[in-house]
């Protein structure tokens, strides 16, 4: 498990392109022992094909199904018998061949499938061959999320169409497709020539009670049992088209979906959620008589003698908060109603006197599984014992791991903000339990796997901190003043340390547990009902787990680069989280660990050649960095971005810019300055926050004044190189191979430096982003797009993630 961007490739996939660059270097004409003999060697270099294979999840259930007017079995026997390989076959050994002998084998569409010719009416059109699958192309998309597969079928009669349609055009059905290499070297270097027909996954496929991830893990282990020189997937059929060619056949497509791509149509309110336990409700408009009414059916007492108006709204807001939804409804304090939402006016009307910080997670208690479950956690936290820290007054429930804490109101002392936290990790194994564990009734979702694991990393900043406790939380430290030669770590972070796991890794300062972040519980029910979709009346999951994400980035300074995306290729197949910004120390394994690089061009003899078939390169200036360079070329720039360019053309200088009258000092100076203010400034919105306890103001500003700080000290580090920072030339690397799988995206590839500028030898690594496969004219052939990234064995020095900034303020220079 885990999200990290930049791992090496596995380290079997690094002896797979080892051993096939030796072997191609290997000279043909002398016959060395040294990897394989002369004779396989030529075999190898010389006689590669490909094989491919479709099969379908089918089954007959009953005796009533026709192709014309052939019938039919029960079962799977019509989806064993008509697998697409070479033809359709379920077992190789039985193909006899050549043209179907008699009528009465004809008439018999399992038997008849066993031969080339005749499969199909033979009487107006002769025989015919049978059908089989032309070309195979699968694409990644949505960073990976999701693979695509588009699949043509050729068929040549209305007999052999009906058959691929009853068993392979269905959609949401599962299909597995299988590829891989007829020859190949393996990483023990010895020769494979005949692949293996009945693979572990295509057994699973037809043993009963195998589910999906199942035959997905026996995919995982035979691509390594072959060194990466087979391939598989289960996908879903998503659609499909046909056409009639002008000499009868058929000419059919087919598109699959790979289990990633169910991710937009996960939804978190389902068939459950319109039971009648869960309706949408308003606030009658009545008068002061029917108010005191209702107040008497309640049986509530309060000794405020003021306005009824005021004591009903009291009344209901108690009410809602302690859960007793049922007593408003038969006092007729609540209606239900055919509208979606509570419109902000009768929010407002109901809390109009009450602050608490709640008011979605009481309103909104009954609309999904979801807000009741937020509802729940609120009413454990209500139950919960008060702690207090330095003034700070707390609940903490390290089990359910939940907190709440206690803001001030400035405007009025006796109503407080209580704020609702759960950590992230918690959050997500809740949604998973209430919707994606096929319990029913209960979602109307498939099984969905959630990645919620404590090793889920984040990059992070040691000043990094929320600006907006209503969004999250996270432990910081700050300096009172820019003369501190200590941090000040606030009272928060001796609360949050009480929840096991730490927030920042203790071997690595760069490093957060992403599923350590604590996230508000209004937050997250006001974006339940931010996502919701009045036409349709969805909830998506997608939309609400990225706005919750975008709003956490948001909050921490935007130096992260959350999205999210499902993982179906790795150990654990999940919707992971991850975020896009490299964490320095995470990435580099020992060099005994990544002892390979792959070889781009040409052959070395006796040495290695390239099993590379095509590539291009392409160095990628968008509009945005070319006002970086503008400003930041020649100069050690104000952030992240301009000082890795400056570091760039380090040694080098335009003796156009350059002015002996130190005017760049000048300007330093008054960058320094603005950087102080702004720091003076934050503090100023931190301690009335973290340290006086109220309820936060100015957030936007907050915001920007954040940013600029965390960019302009990461700007700092990627200058003394302690990160490697974002903002350089890159380099866009397309490569088309013979095609290998157990390659993964977001995986680091090592190439050879032959054909890059001197700029870039030694200094950048490839991070794999896009990842393509094609199965035509008997060749598998893989492409890969990279993004470059600086290599981490490039930086001067790294450090503890300390204050650089801080001491760059009070020395006034950059050096």
């Amino acid at each position: 498990m885990g999200n990290l961007v930049g791992a090496p490739l596995d380290e079997w996939v690094q002896e797979q392109i080892k051993v096939r660059q030796e072997v191609i270097g290997d000279n043909p004409g002398e016959d060395r022992n040294n990897i394989i003999d002369l004779s396989k060697r030529i075999l190898h270099n010389h006689n590669k094909t490909s094989w491919v294979r479709l099969t379908s999840s089918v089954n007959i259930i009953n005796d009533k199904q026709k192709v014309g007017d052939f019938k039919i079995p029960e079962g799977d026997e019509l989806a064993k018998s008509f697998v697409l390989f070479g033809g359709v076959n379920f077992n190789p050994t039985n193909t006899k061949g050549g043209i179907v002998p008699n009528q009465t084998i004809m008439n018999k569409l399992l038997d008849a499938s066993n031969y080339s010719y005749g499969l199909g009416e033979t009487q107006t059109r002769g025989y015919e061959p049978i059908p089989g699958i032309d070309s195979v192309k699968i694409r990644h998309v949505n960073r990976g999320a999701i693979r695509k597969y588009n699949i043509t079928l050729k068929a040549h009669n209305k007999t052999q169409f009906d058959l691929i349609e009853k068993i392979y055009l269905r959609l949401g059905y599962y299909m597995l497709l299988e590829w891989g290499h007829t020859v190949y070297i393996d990483d023990n270097k010895e020769l494979k020539t005949s692949p293996e027909y009945n693979t572990p996954a295509f057994n699973d496929f037809f043993e009963k009670g195998k589910t999906d991830n199942d035959i997905v893990d026996r995919i995982k282990e035979n691509r390594k049992t072959t060194g990466g020189n087979y391939d598989g997937a289960l996908f879903l059929v998503s659609n499909y088209s046909w056409n009639l060619e002008d000499d009868g056949s058929y000419n059919i497509t087919l598109e699959g979906i790979s289990k990633g791509g169910l991710l937009g149509s996960l939804l978190l309110n389902s068939s459950s959620t319109k039971d009648s336990n869960f309706f949408n409700y308003t606030f009658p408009e009545i008068n002061n008589d029917e108010r005191t009414k209702i107040l008497k059916t309640l049986k509530y007492t309060d000794d405020d003698e003021k306005k009824i108006e005021i004591k009903y709204q009291k009344a209901l807001g108690s009410f809602l908060s302690r859960g007793k939804y049922q007593e408003l409804v038969n006092a007729g304090a609540i209606v239900e109603s055919s509208t979606n939402s509570q419109s902000e006016t009768q929010q407002k009307v109901i809390f109009e006197n009450d602050t608490d910080d709640n008011q979605t997670v009481f309103l909104d208690q009954k609309r999904t599984n979801l807000n009741k479950r937020l509802f729940s956690f609120n009413q454990d936290l209500e139950n919960g014992e008060w702690q207090n820290e330095n003034g700070l007054s707390y609940k903490v429930l390290k089990k359910q791991k939940l907190l709440r804490l206690k803001l001030k109101n400035p405007n009025n002392n006796k109503n407080a903000f209580y704020y609702d936290y759960i950590q992230l990790g918690k959050l997500l194994e809740t949604i998973k339990q209430e919707y994606f564990t096929q319990k029913g009734t209960d979602s109307d979702n498939p099984s969905y796997e959630i990645d919620f694991s404590n090793d889920n990393g984040m990059f992070t900043h040691w000043f990094q901190h929320s600006i907006d406790p209503k969004v999250c939380l996270i432990p910081f430290e700050y300096y009172d003043t820019l003369e501190s030669t200590t941090k000040t770590s606030p009272s928060l972070n001796n609360i949050l340390s009480q929840f096991d796991g730490p927030f920042r890794d203790k071997n690595n300062p760069y490093k957060g547990n992403l599923m350590n972040i604590f996230v508000n519980l209004e937050f997250i029910a006001s974006t339940l009902k931010n996502v919701f979709l009045p036409e349709t009346g969805e909830i998506p999951f997608y939309n609400f787990l990225d706005e919750i994400m975008y709003s956490i980035q948001t909050s921490l300074g935007n130096i992260n680069s959350f999205y999210i995306t499902y993982t179906e290729e790795s150990d654990f197949p999940s919707l992971k989280i991850v975020d896009d910004t490299i964490i320095p120390g995470t990435t580099e394994p020992n060099e005994s660990n990544e002892d390979y690089h792959l070889r781009l061009f040409g052959v070395q003899p006796d040495i290695e050649g390239s099993f590379v078939r095509n590539l291009s390169t392409q160095s990628k200036i968008t509009d945005k960095l070319v006002t970086q360079i503008a400003i930041g070329s020649t100069s050690t720039g104000v952030n992240s971005s301009t000082s890795l360019l400056a570091r760039w053309n380090e040694g080098l200088e335009d003796r156009i810019k350059t002015n002996p009258n130190n005017s760049n000092q000048d300007q330093n100076n008054e960058i320094l300055e603005r950087i102080k203010n702004t720091y003076d400034n934050i503090l100023i919105f931190l301690k009335d926050v973290y340290e006086n306890y109220n309820n936060p103001t100015s957030v936007t500003t907050a915001q920007t004044n954040l940013q600029l700080l965390l960019d302009y000290d990461l700007g700092i580090k990627t200058l003394n190189g302690n990160i490697a920072g974002k903002g350089f030339i890159p380099i866009d690397l397309s490569l088309e191979l013979e095609g290998i799988s157990g390659m993964l995206l977001f995986q680091k590839l090592k190439v050879d430096n032959l054909i890059l500028p001197d700029s870039y030898v030694n200094k950048i690594d490839f991070i794999i982003q896009a990842m393509d496969h094609t199965i035509q004219n008997n060749e598998w052939t893989t492409t890969l797009s990279t993004l470059s990234v600086p290599k981490r064995e490039n930086l001067r020095n790294n450090d503890s993630n300390e204050a650089t900034i801080f001491s760059r303020l009070k020395t006034q220079s950059l050096e």
